[in-house]
């Protein structure tokens, strides 16, 4: 089985982090992979501390109106595409809906709860039930009709 087109394997994590940790920086030959994840005032980046992170989770996704999740990796090439793609959709739905990105490498108890097998992998959640998930990148037009059903 391969990936989908417009997302990252959690296998190529391993690969990714040996690549930035070797010396021969002629194996990284897009610009993207050096820049961070574009953290926006208008998206909730969360990190969840080790100890209660699913009940903080679980916290986040019980409420009455949509909440989407993008679960992503800095490494991810995909997740770097996505990122403007839901800033311009929370600007579209406002206080509709609740955008919140979650980093896989940094919340492993999260994605293993959800079983993430590649990033970006988006779920919308509504009273705390998921009721919607796709990988790969999404077009905001799609997210936004997803979450229009939702509301």
């Amino acid at each position: 089985m391969g990936v989908l087109p417009g997302r990252c394997s959690l296998a190529s994590l391993t690969i990714a982090k040996k690549k930035r940790q070797s010396t021969d920086f002629t194996q990284i030959t897009r610009e993207e992979y050096n820049k961070p994840v574009r953290e926006d005032v208008f998206l909730q980046s969360i990190t969840l501390n080790s100890v209660n992170n699913m009940s903080t989770f679980s916290e986040l996704i019980n409420t009455e109106k949509p909440v989407l999740v993008d679960f992503f990796a800095t490494w991810c090439g995909p997740c770097k595409t996505m990122a403007p793609m839901l800033e311009e959709l929370k600007k579209k739905v406002g206080d509709t809906a609740t955008v919140i990105k979650i980093d896989v490498d940094k919340n492993p108890a999260v994605a293993a709860k959800y079983q993430i097998q590649g990033v970006p992998t988006l779920m919308v959640f509504k009273e705390g039930k998921m009721v919607w998930r796709q990988s790969g990148v999404v077009p905001v037009h799609q997210l936004e009709q997803v979450i229009q059903q939702y509301k």
